[in-house]
């Protein structure tokens, strides 16, 4: 079977995709969905081993059917799309098929950004059925976000009502497709599908050999006596594996990332608002040496001695590094999505919300992200108002660094707004990195917009806003605007380009296929591209050659010389063996760290290859145009191979396989420096960017999964035999060590190797506990790896109770610790719902069960106060689920709730308190028949003080709901809420927050530390209400910016306050309030003032508060 073309087929042809009953369990181990209506709607009614569709019907109660399909609603919405069928949903198909009955192949093909319309009925037959712009989703059975009549059967009697209508809807696919197009089905098995093989076999008859592609083929399949006829005739083309799983070893999603060379310079002028400022060189040089500011000497028009050779370099090197003297001469031709990426910028750059949405510009591999961004540089640093700072794709930045930087352009260059464009390229979740950046920033003070780029499969958070491109070239737009550029350069580019253009749509490729193919058709007609450097990189190897045979060069360059009519490059046999071994390996281990855009150091290759006239191979390597070596700032000479995509191509027809990749990556293992300086080792930089790409959370985890334990032991020889024990290689080897075994069967081997990780990381932990080191994130990082290895042998097969319990504690530990670090990341939240999830299904003592649910509710409410963008995932969306219907299957007896308070253990009451919640979420402002709920949790916990009071879980709970109960609104949920609360309420809710904060098993959060500083600030105790500023700051909570609160009487009317200025800089300081030892921070925005005068006078003022302290307002903008 050839994939690719196959691929090519799908994309461009009539293509069907028909998903069986089955298509869930093609990556898992088991189906999620009858899992979970087995579990939550069935309660287990069903054996594990007899877990079908048919099954289901022996169960489902027809007489109920209105609550069960809001059941199995529930359920198939909590589960989410699998990372699998996301990229097979971005194939171009023209119609989608199915047997199943739940709602997760609709998100996954409405993810794609596509329309898709979901037919149930024979009557339902649109004109455009096969449009590959418009998806239509036909469900054979119905669907459980269906409406009435197109419910799912609930009985034997309900499918035999179905199957008439189910055989009519499958046979319009050979209709559909004709003699012309093809068939693709995956995850069909014929003993317990719906769709039964008689039926299926009546509509493949229909179809002639080469056109029907089956995966997940399985014994049953294969076996089945109706179908293997259609095998054996040649009718059908079965695989045992999947579709994705042939399509990723065919490389069919293979991403693609564009390395970036830093620019020097020394001089600095640096226009901000529009009058020209000085930026000192040792600030410029400590900035630019991990990101490029567009400073004013990038608008410096240059004159061009040869306007075509110029260009041809802006088309070899725009992928390497920008070029912005391009984007002055005009090379770069405008594209259609262009204006709504400027407009989108220039809505969030005027808006006046604090935290502005992220702008990311999206789509596939290779559509020119980068390039267009690059464009979006130049032109907001045209406008000469807002500094610009673009971070490359290769770049993880630095919020502390970023944040210091802009800071100083705030405080003395009066920076209003600094606009960072980060070309991030993020994959999945990984949009988050970018979100979670300008929140970052935004939070500490400084004003920032980040523009960044994404896949068109990442994940789509609430506070960013998404510019997408199209795959395809533009003809009514793009091609004008791309046919004048070429024109200004020479007319002859353009009669190329349209005799190419033909071509390049008849094979329906993307951009990046597109571009690269015509450019390069420039640049070898010419003979001033690609033909130069390969014939300059052939005679710096010639010079090294015994000449004895003349042979035409194969390489991909050559063939595409000799494909325009020049002439063949040759080489000579016989090369002295070690330069040809050289030269090979360095390609080879260049292009292994180059397709993920990743440099290695130029001493690194000369380690590995080892050869004895360095100097001349090095000399020979600077000419060889394939390959760039380049100096960073701290003089280490870097190596990069052109671009990505030749990286990419390099790799794909020059490697046996996956092996060879892997081998590379072992022998840099093998080779970094150990003896550096961590903090300035450039290579274990590099190294550890290149492993996370190789590992699971790289591009492609599932192509590299099977090497893991084999990268594992290539890092522990580093550790052992070299003495190279660092905490961030370490927590890579537990990675992929743990990441190797998952899923699998226990055995004495993993055993072995995940108790080898424990032991390492437990290590790496005491070394930086050692060193002060704890309070980093690679801290939390280890504290957390150690977790999830730990998590492996909770209840694992053989595990003893009791020590499952103890290390369910050990756990438990680590990941408070983690998240006291790093409260705004969700993999310890999720790391430790799984465990707790774990314990509480296998625990026997109910007074555990009920702790451990209880802990879990808690962490859940702790997570959503954190970082609300927590509920935009679907596996966080999943657990919540899951464990509400713990709480809601748990019963608490009334005797066993009376010794429970016997024991002065408030769990019973927590328990209690949160059923009578229901689903409410405590972070959301409630509705009258919430608010009721609130008020019955809230007798519940006042009405047993006496165990509240001992316990920090319950207190925090009962100081939320005192809050919401009196001012209507959850603290933190809106800005400048005015509440109406008398002395004794204020009273009250001091006591409680002093109780807990006593408490030494209370986490420290920011609510009850803000509350605290408050209450002492009305008090006028302005030197402790300063201290509990300063930790609420500190504290895990929400964003310190916002002014949450305002000084209020008990009518919920802001106080009046008087003030003298302080200090003042660059728009905001400091109002010294009268009477009073404190100072209120303000901006000269909020009082709409051009000018302040020393020692105005405020003689109207509004206190307001946040995480950092008071804030001072001007009175009228409340209103009377």
């Amino acid at each position: 079977m050839d994939i690719k073309q196959l691929l090519e087929r799908i994309n461009n042809e009539p293509s069907i995709l028909f998903l069986g009953q089955a298509y869930l369990g093609i990556q898992e181990k088991s189906d999620l969905f009858l899992r979970y209506v087995n579990e939550f709607v069935l309660d287990n009614a069903i054996e594990e081993n007899a877990l079908t569709y048919n099954a289901l019907l022996d169960h489902l109660e027809p007489s109920r059917k209105n609550q069960t399909i809001k059941k199995l609603l529930e359920v198939s919405e909590a589960i989410p799309v699998p990372e699998w069928l996301l990229h097979v949903s971005k194939l171009r198909w023209s119609s989608v098929f199915t047997s199943a009955i739940d709602s997760i192949t609709q998100k996954a093909f409405f993810s794609y950004g596509r329309q898709y319309k979901s037919i149930f009925s024979k009557n339902d037959n649109p004109r455009n059925y096969m449009s590959k712009s418009i998806l239509h989703g036909t469900y054979l059975f119905g669907n459980v976000c269906g409406e009435d009549r197109y419910m799912p059967p609930f009985s034997e009697e309900d499918l035999d009502d179905k199957l008439g209508d189910a055989s009519i809807l499958f046979g319009r696919i050979a209709e559909l497709i004709g003699n012309y197009g093809l068939l693709v089905i995956d995850g069909y098995d014929p003993d317990n599908d719906w769709l039964d093989p008689v039926t299926l076999a009546s509509v493949l008859s229909h179809f002639s050999p080469g056109n029907v592609f089956v995966f997940s083929a399985n014994e049953a399949f294969m076996a089945n006596p109706r179908l293997a006829r259609f095998i054996k005739s040649g009718r059908i083309t079965a695989e045992n594996r999947s579709l994705y799983e042939c399509l990723l070893e065919a490389g069919a999603f293979v991403d693609d990332e564009e390395p970036f060379e830093p620019i020097e310079d020394e001089d600095v002028p640096l226009t901000v608002n529009r009058e020209l400022k000085y930026l000192p060189f040792d600030i410029y040089n400590d900035i630019s040496q991990k990101y490029i500011l567009l400073d004013d000497r990038v608008l410096k028009k240059a004159p061009v001695n040869n306007l075509e050779e110029a260009f041809l370099k802006f088309l070899r090197e725009a992928s390497v590094r920008p070029i912005w003297s391009a984007f002055l001469q005009g090379f770069y031709f405008r594209r259609v999505f262009d204006d709504a990426l400027k407009q989108a910028v220039e809505t969030e750059l005027d808006s006046e919300v604090l935290d502005s949405r992220t702008v990311i510009l999206r789509g596939q591999n290779g559509t020119g992200k980068t390039v267009s961004l690059c464009h979006l540089a130049m032109e907001i640093k045209r406008g000469l108002k807002y500094p610009v700072i673009f971070i490359p794709r290769e770049t993880t930045p630095d919020a502390a660094v970023l944040d210091r930087f802009i800071s100083w352009l705030e405080n003395r260059l009066g920076a209003e707004r600094t606009v960072i464009i980060w070309d991030m390229g993020a994959y999945r979740s990984e949009i988050y990195e970018m979100v979670t950046l300008q929140r970052t920033l935004n939070h500490g003070g400084r004003k920032v917009l980040v523009v960044g780029s994404s896949y068109a499969n990442g994940e789509e958070p609430k506070n960013a806003v998404f510019i997408d491109i199209a795959p395809e070239i533009d003809p009514e737009r793009e091609i004008p605007a791309l046919r004048e550029v070429l024109q200004r350069i020479n007319s002859a580019y353009v009669h190329r380009l349209d005799s190419a253009l033909p071509q390049i749509g008849g094979h329906g490729n993307l951009f990046l296929a597109a571009m690269y193919e015509l450019f390069h058709d420039l640049h070898t007609n010419l003979a001033q591209g690609v033909a130069k450097e390969v014939d300059k990189a052939e005679k710096a190897l010639s010079r090294q050659v015994n000449r004895k045979r003349r042979v035409v060069s194969d390489s991909p360059f050559a063939k595409l010389r000799t494909a325009f009519g020049l002439e063949e490059i040759c080489y000579y046999t016989e090369m002295s063996y070690e330069i040809e071994r050289a030269i090979q390996e360095v390609s080879d281990l260049v292009c292994v760290a180059s397709q993920y855009g990743v440099d290695l150091t130029l001493d690194l290759l000369l380690r590995v290859t080892d050869i004895s006239d360095k100097y001349e191979f090095v000399k020979d390597l600077s000419q060889n145009s394939m390959i760039a070596v380049i100096q960073d700032g701290d003089y280490n000479y870097l190596v990069r191979f052109r671009s990505t995509l030749e990286a990419q191509l390099y790799i794909k027809d020059r490697f046996a396989g996956i092996e060879q990749e892997i081998d590379c990556v072992r022998r840099i293992i093998a080779n970094i420096k150990t003896y550096s300086n961590l903090n300035d080792n450039v290579e274990l930089t590099q190294l550890l960017n290149l492993l996370f790409n190789y590992g699971p959370n790289g591009p492609q985890k599932s192509k590299y999964k099977s090497y893991y334990l084999t990268l594992a032991n290539a890092l522990k020889d580093l550790r052992e035999k070299q003495n190279f024990f660092v905490p961030s290689l370490v927590l890579q080897e537990a990675n992929f060590i743990r990441e190797s075994f998952k899923g699998s069967e226990n055995s004495e081997e993993k055993r072995k190797y995940l108790e080898m990780a424990q032991n390492i990381l437990r290590e790496a932990i005491d070394m930086m506990r050692q060193n002060g080191e704890t309070r980093l994130q690679s801290y939390a990082s280890l504290l957390v790896e150690l977790a999830s290895n730990l998590s492996e042998f909770v209840f694992a097969d053989g595990q003893d109770y009791r020590k499952s319990l103890e290390t369910y504690r050990e756990i438990k530990t680590n990941l408070d610790k983690a998240r006291s670090i790093s409260p705004q990341n969700y993999h310890p939240v999720d790391v430790y719902l799984k465990s707790s999830m774990q314990v509480y299904e296998n625990a026997e003592n109910i007074d555990e069960k009920n702790n451990i649910l209880t802990d879990m509710l808690k962490t859940i409410d702790d997570a959503r106060h954190a970082n609300t963008e927590f509920e935009d995932r679907p596996e966080f969306q999943s657990r919540v689920f899951r464990i509400n219907q713990y709480l809601k299957n748990t019963e608490i007896a009334e005797s066993y709730y009376q010794e429970l308070l016997k024991k002065g253990s408030a769990t019973g009451v927590y328990l209690r308190a949160k059923k009578i919640l229901g689903d409410y979420v405590i972070t959301a402002s409630p509705d009258a028949q919430q608010y009721e709920k609130i008020e019955q949790a809230l007798n519940l916990l006042t009405e047993n003080q006496a165990v509240v009071f001992s316990d920090a879980r319950s207190l925090l709970l009962l100081i939320q709901l005192y809050w919401i109960k009196y001012t209507g609104i959850p603290i933190f949920s809106v800005e400048r809420l005015c509440p109406a609360l008398g002395k004794a309420q204020w009273d009250y809710l001091d006591n409680l927050c002093t109780r807990y904060l006593s408490m030494e098993t209370a986490v420290p959060v920011a609510l009850p530390l803000f509350l605290k500083a408050v209450r002492l600030f009305i008090n006028e105790d302005d030197y402790k209400s300063m201290e509990y500023f300063e930790q609420a700051k500190k504290a895990p909570g929400p964003s310190r910016v916002p002014i949450y609160l305002i000084h209020c009487d008990e009518m919920g009317k802001p106080r009046k306050y008087k003030g003298k200025l302080d200090t003042f800089n660059n728009g905001k300081g400091k109002i010294k309030l009268l009477h009073r030892s404190i100072k209120a921070h303000f901006t000269a925005r909020s009082f709409d003032i051009a000018t302040i005068e020393k020692e105005q006078e405020f003689k109207n003022l509004a206190i307001g508060f946040n995480l950092m302290g008071p804030v001072a307002l001007p009175l009228e903008s409340f209103g009377d």
